[in-house]
């Protein structure tokens, strides 16, 4: 403020001098128009629209040395001339410097709130670079690691110096590539980058080194920092210890091995138990006719009684024997093929069609999907739910039969539905175990391991099998088909 007042005064002196100078000039001379200097010092006044009343001023001071100036009567047309132009040079100057200090001020504005927005940005930016240190220094489980442009370790959090066991001054501007094994020679880690640079990201597992030497298994994932003409100015690394999970994971895929030996192991021992017993039972079985046709009429009733079971014995122990040499081939073959379940299950019912003509049952279906699974398999199981279907009715009762399937994202799943007997709550578990029967072997004819098949039949493609059944009414047997069979 003192400094606006020290200004005003020497420009009321200027201004002074220069009135002084007008008033004793000859008229003929347009003096007036060095008012324009007074008019270019108001600049320097820091007073709003101080060149306005400045100019005021200096149109004042003309017209009063207009009238009080000595008259010269040879002069007067022209010194009109020289006062008009003097009026309209100090208006303008007046004008001009105005509009400029306004322009300055605006200028001066704008400065000052762009200022203000940079420090607010700032200052935002350095409190979220505060935040994502601290965030990321108390990570621990993973390792976040940031790199230039050529692959050089510049800075890390507690997570990376906890699991890869290095300070940070000890890898600092150093190459990433010593995580990596001496095997690798820096492909994996040159091939990291090369995809982070061109696709913005890449991800891969490997092995890593920590400082000891020791190697673990980690999951890498590195995202390129680009610049807005899409140019890469850095990397961020982010990893974490997979180890165990890969200890895991190979230790499962060797129990899944072991497994699979010793189920191909049993599955021979079945096939080989039941393909021997055969033999034996062959030879009863042959025994047994002998005595029926060389000694019928020695025997009496009670002997024939004893024949006639050893009979039927051995003939439901070789059906037994055949089951379960069948139930130990399910998933012998690995050919899968396209299977159109309508016409699979249309050229099955062509072997039921005693059965259906004795019992009238009736069977419906139609607009089954076309599946991917192992045809003989598949046939096994529709054949084995619609057997049960059409034997387990209640008296004096036709058998309905609805045949059901949609297709799924991941999966086919299918549904049998009958209006049989149903099974008990407590039994709609056990009947999928082998040899399982609910009923004597006078009710109903059967080995109990046609559920069981079934039971197989579906975890050899991978999907679940349920009943849902009220005692009375009927049982709908649900099953799934999963679509990847690799």
């Amino acid at each position: 403020m003192i400094t606006a007042i020290i200004l005003m005064f020497m420009g009321l002196f200027l201004l002074g001098i220069i009135f002084l100078a007008d008033f004793h000039a000859p008229r003929t001379v347009a003096l007036g128009s060095i008012y324009c200097i007074v008019i270019l010092y108001t600049w320097l006044i820091p007073i709003k629209n101080i060149s306005i009343f400045t100019a005021l001023l200096c149109t004042l001071l003309i017209i009063i040395d207009l009238t009080y100036s000595p008259a010269d009567a040879n002069a007067d047309k022209l010194y009109g001339i020289n006062v008009f132009i003097s009026v309209i040079v100090v208006w303008t100057c007046a004008s001009l410097v105005a509009i400029a200090k306004r322009s300055f001020e605006s200028m001066d504005h704008l400065n000052d709130h762009l200022e203000e927005k940079v420090r607010e940005r700032t200052i935002e930016v350095r409190l979220n670079e505060t935040r994502l240190r601290q965030m990321t220094e108390v990570i621990q489980d993973y390792a976040i690691i940031l790199l230039s442009k050529e692959g050089k370790i510049e800075n890390w959090n507690q997570g990376a110096q906890r699991i890869l066991g290095f300070e940070k001054e000890e890898v600092h501007n150093k190459n990433y590539q010593l995580l990596f094994s001496k095997e690798d020679n820096g492909d994996v880690a040159r091939e990291l980058l090369h995809k982070a640079s061109k696709n913005g990201l890449s991800k891969d597992e490997s092995w890593l080194l920590r400082k000891s030497g020791e190697q673990f298994f980690a999951e890498i994932t590195i995202t390129a920092i680009k610049n807005d003409l899409d140019e890469p100015m850095g990397y961020s690394l982010i990893t974490r210890d997979l180890t165990e999970r890969k200890r895991a994971e190979i230790q499962r895929n060797e129990y899944n091995k072991q497994l699979e030996q010793k189920n191909k192991e049993l599955e021979q021992f079945a096939y080989i138990t039941s393909h021997d017993l055969q033999e034996p039972l062959l030879t009863v079985e042959s025994f047994v006719n002998m005595l029926e046709e060389d000694y019928e009429d020695k025997l009496d009733d009670h002997g024939k009684k004893t024949i006639g079971f050893i009979s039927k014995a051995t003939k439901r122990m070789r059906v037994l024997i055949a089951d379960l040499l069948h139930y130990s081939r399910i998933g012998s073959s690995k050919n899968k093929e396209s299977i159109n379940v309508d016409k699979l299950i249309d050229d099955l019912l062509k072997d039921f069609t005693s059965t259906i003509n004795q019992t009238k049952a009736s069977i419906q279906f139609n607009g089954l999907p076309t599946i991917i699974g192992y045809k003989m398999e598949v046939a096994q199981l529709f054949q084995n739910l619609i057997s049960n279907a059409i034997k387990y009715q209640k008296k004096g009762v036709s058998p309905e039969v609805i045949i059901r399937g949609e297709e799924h994202s991941d999966h086919w799943k299918f549904e049998v539905k009958d209006n049989g007997i149903g099974i008990e709550q407590d039994y709609q578990e056990r009947i999928f175990l082998i040899f399982q029967r609910l009923f004597a072997r006078g009710e109903y004819e059967g080995t109990g391991i046609g559920l069981a098949h079934c039971k197989k039949i579906i975890e050899l493609h991978r999907g679940t099998i349920w009943v849902e059944s009220t005692p009375g009414i009927g049982s709908t047997f649900h099953f799934t088909i999963n679509k990847n069979l690799s």
